[in-house]
């Protein structure tokens, strides 16, 4: 990243890879900068793939010279981690050395012998430096139920701890075999955590919000006013096979939506993003998997983008095919400043107390919010150089393998899970009290769905057949939110 280049003419490498040839996997970059880990993921070679493994945890350390090699390492509390069924599709993030994987699907294509497809509800966590695996559902984890397709990004700046945002993806219940989901979860609806204290927080947002889908991807930023914006490109609605060109950004703290005005990036689902350099995001590979026409395979369709990298300038919201290592600072987009500048945050009508105390106030004294007093926030380390240089040379090694795996993937169609959306809680959206936003909890053992009971502890076969775990022991369900 230390020199510009251009889509057409860079050149990839590619790294012998002994670690299994996955998409849909946990990528977390470390502190340092010069390694990272992958967990889960969906292998085309299935229950034949013995790399496949719950004994250990995957690690690729960078040479400093673009390129490195890959180990494993074994968690020091291997028995917690024996108990964690890999998965894809679940969202991801680092946050305080610590990698967080929320939710996913497990299925035999995912963990050797594995006989039944099934959702995962919780948060596992591996700490780089403790070398251990946690269970994270604390109590009022299982209120948020179970996630796939959707992304989350850790935001440094807010709170004590930081926070990490779920986004997008949709909700599926508790039950082996393919079963359809629940919802698709709302964008106007955020949901969030400490990633210390493992409390979960929610925020209704305002603005120009994405419509609900899957497999997207996104990035994010500190502004030089202290604002921390989300970009959130592409992605697949599968209720009304719809997949998207186009660009959102979620801004803190005012929490509010913008959609850029540019379409130029192509349809992808399932492909990659990362923060390259100090403005600009690379989107790498993907498919356009709602291709018009009968009969079409969505993996001859040709990348909009040479080699399948996709350039977004974040400030200027617009696509190109190059990369620029001489771009200024990022700076939020003049749609932002504009929302700051005439609306404010003190517009915001906070979900609760608590999520307005981690937004509103630092060291003790309350923000005043850039565009309230047309001067920045007082911000905490800007996460553009932070990401460019620990995402940007690392995980780019990732992603880069992400799409010589894409390459082969065409000749072989892999299964997704087919997402539907409720139509009825967009409506939701306009009434009083946040339990009519979220996918209904269930209460484990006292609901059915399908008339099948739902359940989340059986360890043993039974006269009716294998039962599985929901991986990640939770708490009562109690409503997504609350606290």
């Amino acid at each position: 990243m230390s020199r510009s280049w251009s889509s057409s003419t860079v050149s990839i490498r590619t790294i012998p890879k002994p670690a299994p040839k996955l998409v849909l996997e946990s990528i977390w970059p470390d502190a340092g900068g010069n390694s990272f880990y992958i967990w889960g993921g969906h292998s085309n070679q299935g229950e034949e793939n013995d790399l496949l493994t719950t004994e250990s945890v995957w690690r690729f350390v960078a040479d400093g010279e673009g390129g490195g090699s890959w180990g494993t390492e074994i968690p020091k509390n291997r028995d917690v981690y024996e108990k964690f069924h890999l998965s894809e599709g679940g969202a991801y993030t680092t946050a305080h050395n610590t990698g967080f994987n929320i939710g996913g699907m497990a299925s035999g294509w995912t963990q050797k012998y594995r006989a039944d497809t099934q959702p995962i509800s919780g948060v596992a966590s591996y700490n780089f430096t403790r070398g251990t695996w946690s269970n994270d559902s604390a109590s009022d984890v299982s209120a948020f139920g179970t996630l796939v397709g959707g992304t989350a990004e850790f935001v440094p700046g807010f709170g004590d701890n930081g926070v990490i945002l779920v986004l997008g993806g949709a909700s599926y219940p508790l039950l082996a075999g393919d079963q359809p989901p629940g919802a698709q979860r709302d964008f106007r609806n955020i949901t969030l955590f400490d990633p210390i204290t493992k409390v979960w927080y929610w925020q209704l947002t305002t603005g120009s919000a994405p419509t609900p889908r899957q497999r997207f991807c996104s990035v994010g930023a500190e502004s030089t006013d202290g604002t921390h914006e989300i970009f959130v490109f592409g992605g697949t609605d599968e209720t009304n096979s719809v997949t998207f060109d186009d660009v959102y950004i979620l801004s803190l703290p005012g929490f509010v939506w913008s959609k850029a005005d540019t379409s130029e990036g192509g349809k992808r689902s399932s492909h990659s993003c990362v923060v390259v350099g100090k403005r600009q995001m690379l989107s790498v590979g993907g498919t356009n998997d709602k291709i018009s026409g009968q009969g079409q395979n969505i993996w001859l369709d040709p990348d909009p983008f040479p080699q399948g990298l996709g350039i977004f300038d974040m400030t200027e919201l617009s696509w190109s095919t190059d990369y620029s290592s001489d771009a200024a600072a990022y700076d939020s987009p003049k749609v932002v400043k504009d929302w700051y500048k005439n609306t404010g945050v003190k517009s915001v009508q906070w979900s609760n107390g608590e999520t307005e105390q981690l937004f509103m106030t630092e060291g003790g004294n309350t923000r005043s919010g850039a565009s309230d007093q047309e001067k920045p926030v007082e911000s905490k380390k800007p996460i553009g150089p932070i990401v460019g240089g620990t995402v940007g040379g690392v995980a780019l090694l990732a992603i880069i393998g992400a799409v010589v795996f894409f390459v082969r993937r065409r000749k072989q169609p892999v299964h997704h899970p087919v997402a539907t959306y409720d139509p009825e809680s967009l409506d939701k959206i306009q009434q009083a009290g946040h339990d009519t936003f979220a996918p209904k909890p269930v209460e484990i053992g006292t609901q059915e769905v399908g008339r099948q009971p739902v359940t989340e502890l059986p360890t043993e076969q039974t006269g009716g057949g294998a039962v599985y775990h929901a991986e990640l022991d939770g708490g009562d369900i109690v409503p997504h939110g609350r606290r």
